[in-house]
């Protein structure tokens, strides 16, 4: 065992564990994953290569045998306690999702699952306490690619080994630095885009016997240079740069110089301790061998450690919260180092046949999985009883589907809707292709098109909070006759934002692209009525720590936007809504028999004065405003069930069921706004339904060929006043560029990562994040 291995394997988990624990402790922290799969390239081609090259019989199967008994039962063992844990303190509403987590991990496909989930730490209030366990799936495919070319090379030289990894490394660099932009999350999960790093590593393995020629001031220098270079990695390296591409490199290279430095015999090795070499004596300390012992299990444990706690307060945790979920992961991580890793390793009595070490480690991923599949089933069963309850909330009667619109009110439905399981779901499958994932910079226009000539023309252009609003004007659209567009990226407001702690790093390469191609398919679209709105992250605060200069700022940056916009239109803006800082749903789901235990006065989840800022700072520029907050927090009181809707699928989007109901309200303001008339208050009581608008007909603009453009054909007549509910729209592409469709916040996805389906009846899943910081 060499010991400078072990402290960097200490060194890699332990900035990780800052990392997760106080990101801004150690911005870098997330590379020490990347020191990781140098280190197991360099270890599993030597061990392969001398293997397969000595014609060992049954070296493959051997090989996979001992990665199963070395990092399987580990594994098995905090999967299943995690589970446990998630079945007593994670909502109901998370359970499907948080079980296939659980499988895929088990089955070693969790990178997969999160990479087509568009999933990233902190994607959610609430991440997938297993989420981490990406990397171990990375690995574990890795093992397989490797054994089989050099399975398939084992009878060639040295050099065309060398040849052939070297040609791989380059194709995965290269596809690496092209989709840590262009596909971030792909890039991020995917041994495709990693595999690069594994196989500097191997470069290193097939080089020991040059390395072992180096001279003593020469490995001194190389294990300074690598240690450098981790460390400038560890501080310069943030979350807002695309990863891992070639950024990757420098931690990478690194890690590599230092496995090259501790290439000579041991004889040497000692010979070159005598030296100076302050790097070598730290790195094969007793304190980080010891860490680099238990370094498996601390890595396996330190993510649920803080997880579950955060799932259990229902808040973030404090810096003490947080260490002393590392103190816990690391009492776990030597508890499992000695009484699982260890004792399946080296006990005699547990030394198991090829046949029963692959049978018992299948029967319990099998028997784990079942777990899994029980404690979904069980989690429905709550979700339904928890349905049938709520139901009772609101006594009051109707139907609330057909309901005319510029209606005073909207009347209640008739049971809760939507049901708890399906508060994420959209009935427009229009509405989830259209809105862009956040490493998507594509420009999509999603279009309804009335079954006669447009009288006018409309675009929705902004994030997830515009896009949450398609039902509630595309109900106004129909009956006007309007056509209606949408442009829309999840995560990107109109206003030009500058980077700041905690943003998506994709968002920070993609949104600058979208926001100035958008603004010039406005210019091509030249529509009558733009609608607009944007969500003011709260992150922002961190930079603009006052509500003054938060409000300041956030207008002066709505303003930059509005400079650059064509003229000769109406425009609506729709103010500040409500950031709840807890999730509302998931509130919901854990008070069934005290749901108004969950109601919070608005005042409390938007910036003091924003609302009014916002308006002040585009007044003068020509827009109109409408607030639909006394809409969705009545009275000034934020509740998640409204007349037997659901109002929130999290604590940033109301549900698409509810943005449906309150179409009836949105007809004066948008029709008023079209007009360039002044905004009607909310009607209080009956009130009077507001007299029907005549607009004149205009023509709408095509869009161009730069952009994808997907129709909804009409299913209602243009007079009809039925809302969106009523009908059943398909959606078809005018252009033959694919729709980018990501993936998802799983239940815990983002916004961006619905996907298509075919009909109304069959919804699309759609469970959008407050937040999403990309993977580390």
């Amino acid at each position: 065992m060499r010991l400078d291995i072990q402290g960097l394997r200490a060194v890699a988990v332990l900035a990780v564990v800052i990392f997760h624990a106080q990101s801004h402790w150690l911005p870098g922290g997330f590379i020490g994953v990347d020191i990781f799969f140098v280190i197991s390239g360099f270890l599993m081609t030597g061990l392969l290569r001398r293997d397969l090259s000595g014609g060992k019989p049954h070296a493959l199967r051997d090989f996979f045998i001992k990665r199963l008994r070395r990092l399987f039962p580990a594994a098995a063992v905090v999967v299943l306690v995690t589970l446990v844990a998630m079945y007593i303190w994670a909502p109901v509403t998370r359970a499907r999702e948080f079980g296939f987590d659980a499988i895929s991990s088990l089955f070693y496909v969790a990178n997969i699952r999160f990479s087509l989930s568009n999933t990233g730490y902190f994607a959610n209030d609430v991440p997938s306490p297993y989420l981490h366990l990406w990397s171990l799936s990375v690995e574990e495919q890795f093992y397989i690619v490797l054994a089989l070319l050099l399975l398939a090379l084992r009878k060639a030289s040295q050099r065309v080994v060398a040849t052939v990894l070297s040609v791989l490394l380059v194709i995965s660099l290269v596809t690496s630095i092209a989709l840590s932009t262009l596909q971030p999350d792909f890039s991020y999960y995917n041994l495709p885009t990693r595999g690069w790093e594994f196989m500097i590593g191997s470069l290193v393995s097939l080089g020991v016997p040059y390395w072992r020629r180096l001279t003593p001031d020469a490995v001194v220098a190389t294990r300074w240079l690598g240690a450098a270079l981790i460390v400038l990695s560890l501080i310069i390296t943030n979350e807002t740069m695309p990863f891992p591409g070639w950024i990757a490199a420098v931690p990478t290279v690194g890690t590599a110089l230092v496995i090259v430095a501790g290439c000579r015999t041991e004889a040497w090795a000692r010979h070159v301790k005598h030296r100076v070499d302050p790097v070598l004596w730290l790195l094969e300390c007793r304190p980080m061998k010891y860490v680099g012992d238990i370094s498996y299990s601390f890595y396996l444990w330190h993510w649920p450690a803080l997880i579950v706690p955060l799932i259990a307060l229902g808040t973030d945790l404090t810096v003490w919260q947080s260490l002393a979920g590392v103190a816990v992961a690391f009492v776990l991580a030597v508890i499992t180092y000695y009484f699982v890793e260890q004792k399946l390793r080296i006990h005699k009595g547990v030394k198991f046949s090829v046949l029963r070490t692959t049978a018992v480690s299948l029967a319990a991923a099998l028997a784990m999985s079942a777990l899994s599949a029980g404690a979904m089933v069980h989690a429905q069963s709550q979700i339904d009883r928890a349905t049938q309850l709520l139901a009772g909330t609101d006594k009051s009667s109707g139907e609330g589907t057909d309901t005319p619109l510029g209606n005073t009110d909207f009347p209640p439905a008739p049971v809760l809707t939507p049901a708890l399981d399906k508060v994420g779901t959209l009935s427009d499958p229009l509405q989830a292709q259209c809105l862009q994932g956040y490493g998507s910079a594509e420009i999509v226009v999603c279009t309804y098109q009335p079954p006669t000539p447009p009288t006018k023309h409309v675009v929705m252009y902004g994030d997830s909070q515009m896009d949450m609003l398609w039902p509630t004007v595309k109900a106004v659209a129909v009956q006007e006759g309007w056509q209606l567009d949408m442009i829309a990226k999840g995560g990107c407001p109109p206003a030009v934002l500058p980077s700041f702690p905690g943003r998506d790093a994709s968002l920070i390469q993609t949104c600058p692209v979208w926001q100035k191609a958008s603004v010039a398919k406005l210019a091509e679209l030249k529509p009558d009525l733009l609608i607009t709105t944007g969500f003011a992250d709260p992150l922002l605060h961190q930079i603009w720590t006052t509500d003054q200069a938060f409000n300041t700022n956030w207008t002066n940056a709505l303003a930059a936007y509005d400079a650059q916009l064509p003229q000769g239109m109406e425009k609506l803006y729709i103010t500040a809504r409500p950031t709840l800082f807890y999730d509302p749903f998931t509130c919901l789901s854990q008070n069934l028999d005290d749901p108004a235990s969950c109601d919070h006065p608005l005042k409390d989840f938007i910036t003091g004065g924003l609302v009014e800022a916002e308006e002040k700072a585009l007044a003068p520029l020509g827009y109109k405003f409408w607030s639909i907050n006394d809409i969705i927090c009545p009275e000034g009181i934020c509740s998640p069930v409204q007349k037997n809707y659901v109002v929130f699928k999290d604590g940033l989007h109301v549900t698409d069921a509810f943005a449906r109901a309150i179409a009836p309200l949105a007809w004066g303001p948008l029709t008023a706004a079209m007009n360039g008339e002044a905004i009607p208050p909310l009607p209080t009581g009956s009130g009077s339904t507001p007299a029907a608008s005549t607009p004149a007909a205009s023509t709408p603009a095509t869009s161009g060929v730069a952009s994808q453009t997907v129709t909804n054909p009409p299913t209602t007549s243009a007079t009809a006043p039925a809302p969106p509910a009523a009908t059943t729209p398909t959606s078809t592409s005018t252009t033959p560029a694919p729709v980018e469709a990501p993936v998802p916040d799983p239940a815990s996805a983002d916004p961006s990562t619905a996907t298509l389906t075919p009909s109304a009846e069959e919804p699309t899943s759609f469970t959008p994040s407050a937040k999403t910081i990309t993977p580390r």
